[in-house]
């Protein structure tokens, strides 16, 4: 920033930071999305007159502030970075144990800095913030990416799949994505050797020709063993086929696209379905609580084909207790509450899932 105008005393200078990366004395980073707008009057560093180097200022910064909410990171923010580095996991054990690669990310659903501007745009409502904030502790990172299990890849919050035939529902989000934003998904994606393509609604990807098999093969090959490199302390690597894709979830319209596809989760599949045995009301007549609704959420993200009869049983179990209690939750009066706890309880840990009560009680502590 250079020519400050002493005479204009009540302009400012917008400094365009889509993402800057500025050390602090502690160590840690500051990432800061948008710009910083500065008073011309200010001398931010005597040294360098009148340009502003943003890696050479930072004690100024604490004095003013910048257009959008300002995130403090653990360490290096990962888009910065030419070289991320991916964690070798083993999944399974004996003969049939497979290694390869994962990135956790850094963003849960909770921390998503878009809640704000989806809320004031009626995309979203403060009670879809709550429920999918309270999960956020089990589910992944926004910018999570991994292939160790028996997909080529899991992305994302959600964990989306390419399958190991190329399709998946990563796929279909992508296509999604090309499809609002062809300039970025090339961009983002093509540029860096990943191609979606929809033939007959039917979703898949591949990796400079690679698809399949051949795919999963070619990404965990160099993870197969302990990794001898400069970084071998910490059992870590470079991955370029998945590199591309931490940095594509680190686009803000990409994690927007991810928390839209869970809140359209839980309204168009979790909350209209009928309970096994139960088949004239939904979850919804059931579940007034956000706890509820982020319980049966929880699952039906891990093993949505067992939500139905799993929640089926956790009724027949309460009108086992309550014989004379009506099955229209409508007429449950005014213990409505008590009943729904005890419902949402003893459901939240019978569900057939991994972890069922661990994860139970991760929610269960958001409330």
């Amino acid at each position: 920033m250079t020519n400050h105008n002493p005479t204009n005393r009540s302009s400012c200078y917008y400094i365009p930071t889509i993402v800057s990366r500025i050390m602090r004395n502690s160590g840690k980073h500051i990432l800061i999305r948008g710009g910083i707008r500065m008073h011309p009057l200010l001398n931010y560093d005597h040294h360098l007159g009148n340009t502003f180097h943003p890696w050479r200022f930072y004690d100024g910064l604490s004095n003013y502030g910048s257009t959008r909410s300002m995130l403090f990171l653990k360490g290096p923010f990962p888009f910065l970075n030419t070289d991320i580095s991916f964690k070798r996991v083993k999944y399974g054990s004996g003969t049939r144990a497979q290694y390869g690669p994962s990135y956790s990310g850094h963003t849960g659903l909770a921390d998503y800095t878009g809640w704000n501007t989806l809320i004031l745009q009626q995309r979203a409502t403060v009670d879809d913030k709550i429920i999918l904030g309270a999960m956020s502790k089990n589910e992944g990172k926004l910018e999570s990416v991994q292939s160790y299990d028996s997909e080529i890849v899991s992305v994302g919050a959600m964990q989306k799949t390419i399958s190991s035939k190329g399709t998946g529902e990563f796929p279909k989000q992508v296509w999604k994505f090309k499809e609002q934003y062809p300039e970025q998904y090339k961009e983002l994606f093509e540029k860096h050797g990943w191609v979606v393509t929809n033939n007959a609604q039917v979703y898949s990807m591949s990796y400079n020709g690679l698809t399949g098999n051949e795919l999963k093969n070619s990404i965990r090959k160099d993870f197969q063993k302990e990794i001898e490199a400069t970084r071998s302390k910490n059992n870590v690597a470079a991955s370029k086929p998945l590199e591309a894709l931490v940095k594509a979830m680190n686009n803000k319209e990409f994690q927007e696209m991810q928390v839209l596809d869970f809140i359209d989760r839980l309204h168009k599949q979790v909350l209209p379905i009928k309970p096994i045995g139960f088949e004239s009301y939904t979850l919804d007549d059931y579940l007034k609580s956000n706890f509820g609704k982020a319980v049966v959420l929880d699952q039906h993200v891990n093993r949505p084909g067992y939500v139905k009869a799993d929640f089926g049983k956790a009724l027949e179990h309460l009108f086992t207790k309550y014989p004379d209690l009506s099955k229209d939750p409508a007429k449950w009066g005014p213990n409505r509450e008590k009943y729904e706890a005890e419902l949402v309880d003893y459901y939240g840990t019978h569900r057939r899932m991994t972890d069922a009560a661990k994860r139970y009680s991760e929610v269960k502590n958001e409330f």
